[in-house]
């Protein structure tokens, strides 16, 4: 007899359209998007915008709380329409839920 396969129940609303319709998370749900390239930049798509900015510390704000990127020689080098790209160092990326 074939394995049964579990299925994932989805957290939100959002998740179940976005699963029913095939189509990525971010494309129902408002959220950053991070790309990280290496560990020479970031680009972040849905910020809203800079709440901090420092040569070892980036901080964003966004619709789910706040996003840090740590490092060294963090520069930005573009922000237009909630979209942000950050190069140096980069140590690490993190995602706060705290409210904005």
């Amino acid at each position: 007899m074939p394995e049964k396969k579990e299925r994932r129940r989805p957290r939100s609303l959002g998740e179940a359209v976005a699963s029913l319709f095939e189509v990525p998370l971010d494309a129902v749900v408002p959220m950053t998007v991070c790309t990280v390239r290496g560990r020479r930049e970031v680009e972040a798509a849905g910020c809203g915008g800079i709440l901090e900015y420092g040569p070892e510390r980036v901080v964003l704000a966004s619709d789910g709380g706040r996003v840090t990127i740590t490092g060294r020689m963090l520069a930005i080098e573009d922000f237009q329409e909630g979209s942000i790209l950050v190069r140096g160092e980069i140590d690490a990326v993190s995602f706060d839920e705290e409210a904005v």
